[in-house]
């Protein structure tokens, strides 16, 4: 995906910074990487792979693009990506989801 900076930075100045900081943790980063190393991902796709799921994290991309995106730049055949998936969502997602309920109305607009 192409997309460039300033809409990048955009979006992430958008994100509430309790969440920012848990999407630059070292513990999400290896997280990340470790799924996609259990999936056989090359080097190149683990990079394609992390950005993928940082444009679904900003919201940039929706559920169904992620899905797609990832069928077509990885090395996984559709059954492959939608275990990618379900294991994304059950290590990265599902936490950041449950740490964004957990805070404020207050506490999720304070940037």
């Amino acid at each position: 995906m192409d997309t460039s900076n300033n809409i990048i930075e955009e979006y992430y100045a958008k994100v509430p910074k309790q969440f920012r900081a848990l999407i630059e943790s070292k513990d999400f980063e290896e997280d990340l990487l470790k799924i996609g190393r259990s999936h056989g991902l090359h080097i190149d796709e683990l990079d394609i792979l992390m950005a993928e799921v940082k444009f679904f994290i900003l919201g940039i991309n929706s559920p169904d693009t992620l899905k797609e995106n990832l069928k077509s730049d990885l090395s996984l055949d559709s059954a492959g990506v939608d275990v990618l998936i379900n294991e994304l969502n059950a290590t990265l997602f599902v936490p950041l989801r449950e740490l964004l309920r957990g805070m404020t109305d207050h506490e999720a607009q304070q940037q």
